[in-house]
C-alpha cells in the first residue's frame, strides 16, 4: 500500500524482497514455548536459567525510573561499543547523532510505558543489555550489547531468554527479532515474514536520473557476482569476511557472522581455511552474456513454442534439485539465499508451484495446460533449515526433502564437502521433524549416499533403498514416499535399484541430469534440473530450452541387469556441476 501511494505522488518507486523479519509467536505459558525448542536447546536454557536464579553468579536489572534510565543507557551504549569496537567496527552508538537521538527516544519511552531496557550482572559488572520496544502486544527487540570478556558464559542468550520469560509473564503475543536472516533466530522457534525494500526518488530529473543509475548498478553488480567476477567488493573470504553496515544492520545483521559464539559455534577449518581462492577467469563473465543473448534471442520462438504446448495439453511439468542455500557461495552446490529467492518469485509470477505428488497426477493424467515446477533439496544440509525452508512454509510453497540418513544419524559430514575442504553440518532429527510437522514432504537419499550405479551387492541395495525408508518412517512418524539417486547422473542409476524402489513402496524416485517431464512420460521416473545459482540459465531452462529436448530419459525397464543403459552415455544438462573443485580453485558450469 505505501508503494502505490508513493507512486500516485509522481515518485519513482522500486520494490524488490528484502531481509526477512523474524517474529517468535509467545504462548501462554512459559513451559509450552519450551515445547517448540529443540531438547539440545531446552537443556542449556534450563541451565541458564538455574545460573540466573537463587545464589547463582547472574544477576538481571532494569529500568522503572528516570534515575535507572540514565545508568542504563550507560551500561547499553559500552556494551555496544566494546562489542562492535573489539570485531573492528565502530559500533551504531559511535554517532554523536544516533547518541542523541535514542536518548531522547528512550526517556519518551519510558513515560509512555513502552521502553524495556534491561542488562545482567555477573558477579557485579554489566555483561549484556537490552534495548526493546512495546506495542500492540510484541516486544521489538531493536538493540543490544555484550562484553566481549564474557562470551564463554553465554550472557546474551541468557538475557534473550529472560527477555522472553517475562514477555510471556506480561501476556504480550510475540517477540519480534526484526530484520535479518541470521540463523540463531530459528533457534528461538522464531518465523520469518517477508521483508520489502522501496527506493523512492523524486519526481525531478536529476532524482531520476540518479535512481535509473543506482538500479542499473545494483543489477551490474548482481550479474558480476553470478558471473564469478573477483571484485572484492561482493566476494567475501576466509580473511575478509564481508563488512557490517551501519546503524540497525551492523548490530543485527553480522551479529551471528562475527560475534555469537554462544549461538552459533564457529565452522570446522579445512587445512587450508574453509573459502577457496577464485582466480579471474573471464570465461565465466562471456559464458554469462552468451546465455544472456541466446535467452533472449530465442524468447520469441519459446514463447511460440510455449503457447502451441499449452494449447494441446503438452506444457511441461520440471523437478527442480537445490542441495545448500546459504550465503557464503563455498560450493558449486551452493545457492545463496538472495538468488534463491529472487528465483522462486520469477517461478511464482510464471508456472504453478506444485508438490511431487501433484507433478505424479499431471504426467499420469496426459495433460498439463500450464507450466509446473516442482522444488526438491538432496543431501539435507543443517543450513537450509535456518532460512531456505523457513520461507518457502512462510510462503506455501510446496517441497521435497531429500535426506541421507546415516549423514543426519551421526551428524557426519558428506563426502564431496570434505573433499571441497568442507565440513558442513547435516541436518538434525529434530530439524527434519519439524519440517515434516510444516507439511514438508521427507524423502529418501539412500543411506550412505553411494554411487548406486556402482553397487552390486543386493544386499547393500537393500540396505540403501528398502530399509532405510522403514528407518527413516520410524524416526518421523511419516510415510516417506520418494527416493533420489545420489549424483543422480546415467552412470549412477541401476535397473535393479529402480525395481527395488518400486517393491520397497515408493510412489517415485528422481534422477539428476537434467530432463523434461511431460503429460504421458513415465510418472515413476522424474527427471530433474539442478537449481543453477544464475536465474538467467533457469529462466533458460524454465521457458523449454530446445537443446535440452534431446536428452533421452534412461529406461530401466530396457536397462540390462548391470544397469547399462541401451541408449549409452548420453547427454546431460545437469553434468558439470557436480564434480568437486580441484586445488582449490572454483570451476564454473557452462
Amino acid at each position: 500500500a505505501l508503494a502505490e501511494q508513493l507512486a500516485q505522488c509522481r515518485l519513482a518507486v522500486r520494490r524488490r524482497p528484502g531481509p526477512s523479519c523474524w517474529r517468535i509467536e509467545l504462548p501462554a505459558r512459559w513451559s509450552d514455548y519450551l515445547a517448540t525448542l529443540s531438547k539440545q536447546r531446552r537443556k542449556k536454557l534450563r541451565r541458564l536459567e538455574r545460573m540466573a536464579a537463587g545464589s547463582g553468579p547472574f544477576r538481571a536489572r532494569s529500568v522503572h525510573s528516570r534515575e535507572d534510565l540514565l545508568h542504563g543507557q550507560r551500561i547499553l551504549i559500552q556494551l555496544h561499543q566494546r562489542r562492535w569496537e573489539a570485531q573492528g567496527q565502530p559500533g551504531c552508538f559511535a554517532s554523536a547523532r544516533f547518541r542523541r537521538f535514542h536518548c531522547e527516544v528512550m526517556s519518551r519511552l519510558l513515560e509512555a510505558g513502552q521502553l524495556r531496557l534491561d542488562w545482567l550482572e555477573l558477579d557485579g559488572q554489566p555483561v549484556a543489555a537490552e534495548y526493546q520496544l512495546t506495542g500492540a502486544g510484541v516486544v521489538y527487540a531493536y538493540q543490544s550489547g555484550m562484553e566481549p570478556k564474557a562470551a564463554n558464559h553465554s550472557p546474551g542468550t541468557l538475557s534473550t531468554l529472560l527477555a522472553l520469560r517475562r514477555s510471556i509473564a506480561e501476556g504480550f503475543r510475540a517477540y519480534d527479532l526484526l530484520r535479518g536472516d541470521e540463523p540463531y533466530k530459528s533457534q528461538w522457534a522464531a518465523r520469518p515474514r517477508p521483508g520489502v525494500e522501496i527506493w523512492v526518488a523524486a519526481p525531478r530529473a536529476s532524482a531520476r536520473l540518479r535512481h535509473g543509475a543506482r538500479v542499473a548498478a545494483s543489477q551490474v553488480k548482481g550479474l558480476l557476482g553470478q558471473s564469478g567476477c573477483p571484485s572484492e567488493g561482493n566476494r567475501p573470504t576466509a580473511d575478509r569476511p564481508r563488512p557490517g553496515r551501519a546503524g540497525k544492520r551492523c548490530s543485527r545483521s553480522a551479529q551471528t557472522a562475527r560475534v555469537s559464539q554462544e549461538t552459533r559455534p564457529r565452522p570446522m577449518p579445512s587445512p587450508a581455511e574453509q573459502t577457496p581462492r577464485t582466480v579471474w577467469n573471464p570465461g565465466p563473465l562471456f559464458q554469462a552474456a552468451a546465455l544472456h543473448a541466446y535467452y533472449y534471442g530465442s524468447y520469441p520462438l519459446r514463447c511460440w513454442a510455449g503457447r502451441w504446448r499449452r494449447r494441446r495439453g503438452r506444457a511441461p511439468v520440471i523437478v527442480l534439485f537445490y542441495h545448500r542455500i546459504a550465503d557464503d557461495r563455498a560450493t558449486q552446490w551452493t545457492t545463496t539465499n538472495g538468488a534463491f529467492r529472487r528465483q522462486l518469485q520469477w517461478l511464482a509470477a510464471r508456472v504453478d508451484l506444485i508438490s511431487l505428488e501433484e507433478a505424479q497426477r499431471r504426467i499420469r493424467a496426459g495433460w498439463n495446460e500450464r507450466t509446473a515446477v516442482s522444488i526438491t533439496f538432496d543431501d539435507g544440509y543443517a543450513d537450509n533449515a535456518t532460512t531456505a525452508i523457513p520461507w518457502l512454509v512462510e510462503h506455501r510453497i510446496p517441497c521435497t526433502y531429500f535426506v541421507t540418513l546415516r549423514n543426519v544419524l551421526e551428524g557426519r559430514p558428506y563426502p564431496h564437502d570434505l573433499a571441497a575442504g568442507y565440513r558442513f553440518a547435516p541436518n538434525t532429527l529434530d530439524q527434519l521433524r519439524w519440517m515434516a510437522e510444516m507439511g514438508v514432504e521427507i524423502g529418501a537419499h539412500t543411506y550412505s549416499h553411494p554411487d548406486l550405479g556402482q553397487v552390486t551387492d543386493e544386499r547393500r541395495l537393500r540396505r540403501e533403498i528398502v530399509t532405510v525408508k522403514g528407518q527413516l518412517e520410524g524416526l518421523l512418524g511419516r510415510p516417506v514416499r520418494y527416493l533420489a539417486f545420489p549424483f543422480g547422473q546415467r552412470r549412477n542409476l541401476r535397473a535393479r535399484a529402480f525395481q527395488l524402489a518400486r517393491q520397497a513402496g515408493y510412489e517415485a524416485v528422481c534422477s539428476a541430469y537434467g530432463g523434461y517431464n511431460f503429460p504421458g512420460d513415465d510418472p515413476f521416473h522424474l527427471q530433474r534440473f539442478h537449481g543453477d545459482e544464475e536465474l538467467v540459465r533457469l529462466k533458460n531452462r524454465v521457458t523449454v530450452d530446445p537443446r535440452l529436448l534431446g536428452v533421452p530419459r534412461f529406461d530401466y525397464s530396457r536397462a540390462c541387469p548391470d544397469g547399462v543403459d541401451p541408449a549409452g552415455e548420453a547427454p546431460s544438462a545437469d553434468e558439470p556441476w557436480r564434480e568437486p573443485a580441484a586445488s582449490g580453485t572454483r570451476q564454473w558450469a557452462p
